[in-house]
């Protein structure tokens, strides 16, 4: 199956598409990649992919989970960086809400 805007991609060709068990039933995630420009939408080896990697870097920079990205950090503030990559993977990275607007 082809993705032309209006008809979802399906579920195995996005790079982003959640597990089972996810809280987001299928027919949202349909209805937010329908949503999406088609080379925007996040399909394996596809443009959208590349977008998608660009907008997580400007949105996750590396500096906010590496202190190897960070200038002169002491080892104080490098092991509050660690506790900070640490609870956020724990409790937030991967994880969002869907509401229809």
């Amino acid at each position: 199956m082809s993705f032309t805007g209006g008809n979802s991609p399906p579920a195995a060709s996005l790079h982003s598409s959640p597990p089972k068990g996810a809280l987001c039933p299928q027919d949202k995630v349909h209805h937010f990649f329908a949503a999406l420009p088609p080379d925007k939408v996040p399909r394996i080896g596809t443009p959208g992919e590349q977008w998608r990697k660009r907008q997580l870097e400007r949105q996750l920079p590396p500096q906010d989970a590496d202190a190897r990205f960070c200038g002169n950090l002491s080892a104080k503030e490098t092991c509050e960086l660690e506790a900070f990559v640490r609870e956020r993977r724990e409790k937030a990275l991967g994880r969002g809400e869907v509401r229809r607007l």
